[in-house]
């Protein structure tokens, strides 16, 4: 990954050396996605985001929010305390786990929720 510049770190509201968490990220739900064979647009969109959205995060250039974080974590299946712990390493150490688990079961209710209301929309 290149190196990032003072203003690329300011944007992203990260401290130094942070990014390299962001971009494990990145792999992680990268890999994620190829192994269920599903394109950016559809991760995208069963995140309930935007392909751009979903490439920048894929590539380390976003630092999602904790909200976004764990519905990509939701959608692909991924452990919410392994996506925190990436994303937010700092929150993650004063997150007791059951509170993580408890935020990731009501982000799993809110895509399922959206999901519903998608295929309404759609029937």
């Amino acid at each position: 990954m290149k190196r990032m510049s003072e203003f690329e770190h300011r944007r992203l509201g990260l401290e130094k050396g942070q990014e390299k968490a962001v971009g494990e990220f990145g792999i992680l739900v990268k890999r994620r996605r190829l192994l269920l064979g599903w394109t950016q647009t559809r991760t995208a969109t069963e995140a309930g985001m935007t392909q751009v959205y979903y490439n920048l995060i894929e590539r380390g250039r976003r630092r999602p929010s904790a909200a976004i974080m764990l519905r990509l974590a939701a959608a692909l299946g991924i452990d919410p305390k392994l996506a925190m712990q990436l994303v937010y390493p700092d929150h993650a150490r004063a997150l007791a786990p059951e509170r993580v688990a408890d935020l990731a079961g009501i982000e799993g209710l809110l895509v399922q929720a959206l999901a519903a209301v998608r295929a309404a929309m759609t029937a």
